[in-house]
């Protein structure tokens, strides 16, 4: 199977984000400190999600879900 044919055989089982793009978030459960908005939501070709989150210099980094808190 094609990258192209999983990933579109993937396309009806993703889910939908719980973080919205311009949601202000943290990384959290490590050891090194990320605040930062998420700019983009996308899926890898094997379905995963994934938020980019950039910090007020520019820089982006990309987390899964269960790394990012909303921050209040």
């Amino acid at each position: 199977m094609s990258l192209l044919e999983e990933y579109l055989d993937n396309m009806a089982a993703r889910e939908q984000p719980e973080l919205k793009v311009r949601d202000l978030v943290s990384k959290v459960g490590s050891d090194y400190h990320f605040d930062g908005m998420v700019v983009s939501v996308f899926h890898k070709v094997s379905g995963a999600m994934r938020y980019v989150v950039e910090d007020d210099r520019g820089m982006l980094l990309i987390f899964r879900r269960e790394q990012l808190q909303r921050q209040t």
